[in-house]
């Protein structure tokens, strides 16, 4: 709400109180004015209404950071509809993307790796010019590091995953707002910055994929259906 948006405006920026955390994690945007939060509001509105007018599937692309905690997915795929289907076509691009996932394990470790030594690098200036700007993640680094080492042992390869580390729950609200009605696939797919950095192109034959075989589904049904009828 706006009033919502003018209050939060000050401390928005600043991680100083509870009440701001939470409203981060709920609520788009703060306003500094009415005019300013009536422009920010006709942006959402014209981005949902713009999908909402455009027929075709609807897939939401997001970037998940390079972390132990997710590993092994390098793409984690949240559907919205079409679930089971989904669930079997990943599996299916699982193994048909195998030769070319275990080709790049070897270089997600050392990017792992090189991400680990900058961070570590930082560390060693901040000492040295005894600076305090990365001294509290040093036990934080610590158990990344052992956390990835731990999981790259259990799981030494690299999978697309079926809602894996995502629910998609923050976006349901506005789904079920603007396309509740719809027919065609619609998903949240979360790309690993590895892939996203490195390989972009690798991604997109992946999720260009799986949506040429769900729209191949969607087209199905619908001449099922209109035989039927």
């Amino acid at each position: 709400t706006q009033k919502l948006a003018l209050e939060n405006y000050e401390s928005f920026g600043k991680n100083i109180s509870r009440l701001t955390r939470n409203y981060r994690k709920e609520y788009a945007w703060v306003a500094k004015d009415k005019k300013q939060h009536r422009s920010k509001q006709k942006i959402f509105n014209n981005f949902w209404n713009e999908i909402a007018m455009n027929k075709g599937p609807v897939i939401f692309v997001h970037r998940q950071f390079l972390n132990p905690i997710r590993h092994p997915s390098v793409m984690d795929v949240i559907p919205f509809n079409y679930h089971e289907e989904t669930h079997k076509i990943i599996k299916e691009l699982n193994e048909k993307y195998k030769k070319t996932l275990q080709k790049l394990f070897p270089i997600y470790i050392d990017a792992f790796n090189f991400k680990t030594k900058c961070i570590m690098m930082k560390l060693k200036l901040e000492e040295e010019n005894r600076r305090k700007l990365f001294r509290s993640r040093r036990p934080h680094l610590e158990r990344r590091v052992r956390r990835f080492d731990g999981k790259i042992k259990v799981e030494p390869f690299l999978e697309i995953t079926y809602m894996r580390n995502f629910s998609g729950e923050k976006i349901k609200k506005m789904i079920n707002k603007y396309l509740s009605n719809r027919q065609e696939p619609l998903m949240h797919i979360e790309i690993s910055e590895f892939l996203t950095r490195r390989f972009p192109s690798v991604a997109t034959y992946i999720v260009e994929d799986l949506v040429k075989k769900l729209v191949k589904i969607h087209d199905n049904k619908i001449i099922q259906e209109l035989r039927s009828g």
